[in-house]
């Protein structure tokens, strides 16, 4: 057994003394030190920074936000491919897979991922090109939603609920005129259900509000209509008729300025619309081209099916 020094172990009466001298030393500057920086940062002044005003580095650039301090904003990766969303029936993408070639097929693989929001009609049993979508169901009325909700037709996969109202024979006449009520009534019924909401409303029910309005657009901005966008987590504007690239580019600057003011928590997305008597495919490709740094992604519409005009715009998309 290993020899021990007894009396190593024996604290003396002057150890306990010196050892206490010298936490009670401690204790005292730790407080001196504690006051002095509290002080010093109680006193240090404030400076107001606009983000605009530096140097931005990487894919950050600055836009217009009319909501923000100086009307200026950082957007931060200059709206790349990886952070558009993409809303597209399952009808149109199933299109490009089966009619598009390898432009058509190869975009629809880039965009299957939980970014994407694929509408799917009630009781569809077509093969699903976008598995990892998520999923959208579509309401031209609330009524419908009420319905639908309280017959249990709505897929449990379902996750978010698109109230598409326009002047058309699908939303009745009152939910038409009545925008500003029946919008926060389908809002409360989607959450109280547990699902995200989307609204869309069509720039033609400018015709039933404000038929003085020189034009659809005109009256979808005298209406305020993109200030729905306070009752959504997803709001979408639809610009795809506008016929020209200007008006195109003006209208959506206007109109998503407004929806970000009114909400600046939502995703904003632009309808864009492929189709042989819309844009032609370069004015497409133009469009996406003006107004990609300013919107959160596209609902891409294919009126018929005929993918021809889309694929110089996706054929185009990784580079642009």
């Amino acid at each position: 057994m290993k020899d021990i020094n007894k009396e190593s172990t024996i604290q003396r009466p002057a150890d306990n003394f010196n050892k206490l001298g010298i936490i009670i030393v401690l204790l005292l500057f730790g407080a001196i030190g504690t006051y002095l920086l509290v002080n010093s940062h109680a006193s240090t002044p404030a400076v107001s920074l606009q983000a605009t005003s530096g140097n931005l580095s990487g894919n950050a650039t600055v836009v217009n936000n009319q909501g923000a301090s100086n009307g200026k904003a950082v957007r931060f990766g200059n709206g790349s491919n990886a952070q558009i969303h993409w809303l597209i029936a399952i009808s149109a993408a199933q299109n490009l897979v089966n009619s598009g070639g390898s432009t058509g097929a190869n975009f629809i693989q880039s965009i299957n991922s939980s970014s994407t929001y694929e509408i799917e009609p009630q009781n569809s049993t077509s093969s699903d090109p976008l598995p990892n979508a998520t999923h959208v169901m579509t309401f031209q009325s609330y009524q419908d939603m009420q319905t639908a909700f309280a017959s249990s037709h709505v897929p449990s996969n379902v996750q978010i609920i698109l109230y598409d109202n326009e002047a058309w024979t699908g939303t009745p006449a009152v939910e038409q005129m009545q925008p500003f009520t029946y919008v926060p009534q389908a809002e409360q019924l989607a959450h109280a259900k547990g699902k995200l909401f989307m609204n869309s409303p069509a720039a033609d029910l400018t015709s039933v509000l404000d038929p003085s309005a020189s034009d659809n657009y005109t009256g979808y901005l005298q209406e305020k209509l993109a200030t729905l966008s306070q009752y959504t987590d997803i709001f979408e504007i639809q610009a795809q008729n506008e016929p020209t690239v200007a008006g195109f580019q003006s209208f959506a600057t206007q109109a998503v300025a407004e929806a970000r003011t009114a909400n600046p928590h939502a995703l904003v997305l632009l309808g864009i619309t492929a189709k042989q008597n819309g844009p032609s495919p370069q004015n497409l490709i133009n469009e996406v081209t003006a107004t990609k740094s300013i919107t959160d992604g596209y609902w891409l519409n294919i009126p018929g099916g005929d993918v021809s005009v889309a694929l110089p715009l996706l054929a185009a998309w990784p580079s642009m």
